[in-house]
């Protein structure tokens, strides 16, 4: 089983790209894990053309529920329950219709982070901003510590 790690958002629409400027930041140590980092922006071919269905995939994406902007929801990733957990995605409708239409059986996990706003612009929200070095750590100790179980359940 290899693993991945696929990033997607729109870095032109502020806080959609909060996905893509987390795995950037961590990138280096995720590599350092064995995971291959795949920063998809909104390509979704491009996101999912080398994932086989014996690997494991984080799937990292923006969402926009009414939280608390910064906020990062994990939740289990497969084909079965797409349209629940991914409908806050910002990405929502054409990932759930890529799952429809591909064969793949996905295992992995989706973990979103809550935006503030969309707008024409590179730069995140203040309150991403203000929030982006918690934001990387919970996304590297969450990836980090499923790596720890994984590795505990085939010992």
């Amino acid at each position: 089983m290899d693993l991945k790690l696929v990033a997607i958002g729109n870095r032109l629409l502020g806080d959609d790209g909060i996905a893509i400027k987390v795995i950037q930041c961590i990138c280096e140590r995720l590599r350092k894990l064995n995971i291959t980092v795949v920063i998809g922006d909104t390509d979704y071919d491009k996101c999912f053309k080398n994932i086989d269905n014996n690997d494991y995939v984080f799937l990292v994406d923006s969402i926009f529920s009414g939280i608390k902007p910064g906020t990062v929801m994990v939740t289990p990733l497969n084909t079965h329950n797409i349209s629940h957990y991914i409908m806050y995605s910002t990405h929502g409708l054409n990932l759930i219709e890529y799952f429809k239409t591909s064969n793949t059986n996905l295992k992995g996990t989706y973990i979103g982070i809550e935006i503030g706003t969309i707008d024409f612009s590179s730069e995140l929200s203040e309150d991403l901003k203000a929030s982006f070095d918690q934001i990387c750590s919970e996304v590297y100790e969450f990836v980090f510590t499923s790596l720890n179980e994984m590795n505990n359940k085939k010992s």
